[in-house]
C-alpha cells in the first residue's frame, strides 16, 4: 500500500501503483475519458473498489485540459417550496456523482422568459457537457440550449420539443384518484388546483372528468355537476393567510372559499399534499369532519402526508427512477456524442391510500 498523509489527494498514478496499471487504464476503468486502452469487466470492478476504497476524487482543472470538456451538468428547477423540489435536488446531486459530474445548480426564481433566458446563459457560460431541466424550461430555451450542441433532457414534463424526456403519467394518475374516491360512493369531487402550469392543470382536469364520464355511462350516482373547478389560485399565497405557512395557504384559503360559499363536497382533490394539509385545517376550524362529511386527497407522496392524525391518500411519483434513467441518457449522449432524439419515457404513479379517504361511508 502507497503511504500517504492524511489530508493527500489520491491520484490516477497511486491507483495504477496499486493494481500495476498504467494511469490511462485506471481513467478508463473509472469512466473517467474516452480512450482506446481495453479495459475488461472484471478489471473496470476491481479499480472502482480501490477508487471508492481510498476516496478517489477526479483532477477537474486536469480533467478539463485534457479533455476539454467541464465535467458538470447544468441542473436547472423552479423555485418551489416543499418536500418535492428538495427531493429532485438530492436525486440530482446523487446521479451526477454516479457518473462522477459535478451539478452545477441554478434554481429559476420565476417562470417569466427573462428568468429561463438568464438560467440558459449561465448554463451555457458555464460550459456545461449537459443539462438536466425539472419540468418546463420553455421551449424557445431548449432550442437554444439544442443550437449549442449541449445534450438535454427534461425531467417531469412531457410538453417539451423533440427531446429526451422522462415524466409520470399525470392524467392517469388523477383518474386513479378519482376512481379511488368514485368507487366510495363519493358523487360531487371538487378540484383544489395551483394553477401556475397549466399543461399540468389541464391533464389533472382531464384525468377527473374521464374518470366522472365513465361513472355517468354507468349510471353510478355521479351527475356532470361532479367536477366543479372554481377553487384555482396561482403561487404561494402568503399574505392571505398570515398564520400558517405559505405552501399550506392555498389549499387553507380554498377550503374556507368552500365552507363560505356553503358548497362543500364530498370529495376533495388537491394537486398537491401540501394545499391537502392546508384544507384539512380549514376543515377542523370550521368543524367539517374528515373522512367522515368529506374525503381529501393530495398528491406527491410528500413526508408529511403519511404522519399526523389524519395521514392523507396521495399518489407516489417515481421520481427517483426517472432521474435515474434520465442520467443514464445523458451519460451516454455525452459519452457517444450521439443525441437520443425524441425519446420518451413514461412511468406510472402509485395510488397509497390512507386514512383521509379510508373510511367508509
Amino acid at each position: 500500500m502507497v503511504a500517504r498523509k492524511k489530508d493527500e489527494r489520491v491520484t490516477l498514478k497511486d491507483l495504477g501503483k496499486l493494481l500495476h496499471l498504467t494511469p490511462r487504464a485506471v481513467a478508463q476503468a473509472l469512466n473517467e475519458e474516452r480512450s482506446t486502452v481495453r479495459v475488461s469487466p472484471a478489471t473496470r470492478k476491481r479499480v472502482q473498489a480501490m477508487a471508492q476504497k481510498l476516496n478517489y476524487r477526479p483532477n477537474r482543472l486536469a480533467q478539463i485540459l485534457r479533455t476539454g470538456k467541464s465535467g458538470m451538468v447544468g441542473v436547472l428547477a423552479f423555485q418551489a417550496f416543499g418536500h418535492l423540489f428538495q427531493h429532485k435536488l438530492y436525486l440530482a446531486r446523487k446521479y451526477a456523482e454516479q457518473y462522477q459530474l459535478l451539478p452545477n445548480i441554478y434554481i429559476i426564481p420565476d417562470a417569466t422568459a427573462e428568468s429561463r433566458d438568464r438560467a440558459v446563459d449561465i448554463m451555457l457560460d458555464s460550459k456545461v457537457d449537459a443539462v438536466i431541466a425539472f419540468n418546463d424550461l420553455g421551449k424557445p430555451q431548449i432550442r437554444r440550449i439544442n443550437k449549442a450542441g449541449v445534450p438535454i433532457a427534461v425531467v417531469g414534463m412531457a410538453d417539451t420539443p423533440r427531446i429526451p424526456r422522462y415524466y409520470a403519467d399525470l392524467k392517469r394518475g388523477f383518474s386513479l384518484l378519482a376512481r379511488h374516491l368514485v368507487e366510495r360512493g363519493n358523487s360531487r369531487i371538487t378540484l383544489l388546483l395551483d394553477t401556475s402550469h397549466p399543461w399540468t392543470v389541464a391533464q389533472m382536469e382531464s384525468g377527473v372528468r374521464e374518470v366522472v364520464d365513465e361513472a355517468m355511462r354507468a349510471r353510478k350516482n355521479v351527475s356532470s355537476k361532479t367536477l366543479i373547478r372554481k377553487i384555482t389560485f396561482d403561487g404561494y399565497m402568503v399574505a392571505e393567510a398570515p398564520h400558517i405557512h405559505g405552501i399550506h395557504a392555498g389549499g387553507y384559503l380554498g377550503m374556507k372559499e368552500l365552507i363560505v360559499r356553503q358548497e362543500i363536497p364530498d370529495a376533495l382533490i388537491c394537486n398537491g399534499d401540501d394545499l391537502a394539509l392546508g384544507a384539512l385545517l380549514a376543515c377542523a376550524e370550521a368543524g367539517v369532519k374528515v373522512p367522515h362529511d368529506m374525503r381529501i386527497a393530495g398528491f406527491g407522496d410528500s413526508p408529511s402526508s403519511s404522519v399526523g392524525l389524519l395521514p392523507l391518500t396521495t399518489m407516489r411519483q417515481p421520481l427517483d427512477e426517472l432521474c435515474r434513467m434520465a442520467f443514464a441518457d445523458l451519460n451516454d449522449m455525452m459519452t457517444t456524442g450521439k443525441p437520443l432524439g425524441n425519446r420518451e419515457v413514461v412511468l406510472s404513479y402509485e395510488l397509497i391510500v390512507r386514512a383521509s379517504t379510508h373510511t367508509p361511508r
